[in-house]
């Protein structure tokens, strides 16, 4: 399996009812992004959040061109062999990441599985409105692949 990313948005792969980590996000943060928009002669400063030039959020992106070389849009890709124990991957933006802890999708998406009669589209949906309930006030996008029928219950 290969993961491509830009930006904030995560790839959950879940093997066994475990996660497993694909993909770091792109924030001006990290000591890596950091390292390298200072190098190109940006800055990355603290406002409440740290920003790229004191502006924006993060540090790869498609688009925002007005913030470009500082603001990459060159994509990390990862690579993950599959044994066949996965069982679902859920994409979503920071939109639900930045208030659902990943052992909190793992346990929504396998109780939701059990009771959902129309599947992935309502674990989606359910994903982006505990997102809301838990706080986000951002934009929330959610794709769930199912890699197998029967879910394991997640571990502790």
């Amino acid at each position: 399996l290969y993961v491509g990313w830009l930006g904030y948005s995560q790839a959950l792969l879940v093997r066994s009812g475990q996660p497993v980590h694909l993909m770091s996000p792109h924030k001006p943060e990290r000591e890596d992004e950091r390292r390298r928009i200072e190098d190109l002669g940006g800055c990355v400063l603290f406002l409440g959040v740290w920003r790229v030039n004191g502006s924006i959020s993060v540090s790869r992106a498609i688009g925002d061109s007005s913030f470009k070389p500082f603001v990459s849009s060159e994509a990390d890709v990862s690579r993950i062999s599959l044994n066949g124990e996965e069982e679902y991957l859920v994409l979503a933006c920071d939109g639900l990441w930045d208030v659902l802890t990943p052992s909190q999708v793992i346990s929504f998406v396998y109780r939701h599985s059990k009771s959902s009669p129309d599947g992935l589209s309502d674990i989606a949906v359910g994903l982006v409105n505990a997102a809301q309930d838990s706080g986000s006030s951002d934009n929330i996008s959610v794709i769930v692949v199912l890699f197998k029928t029967s879910l394991s219950p997640p571990k502790a």
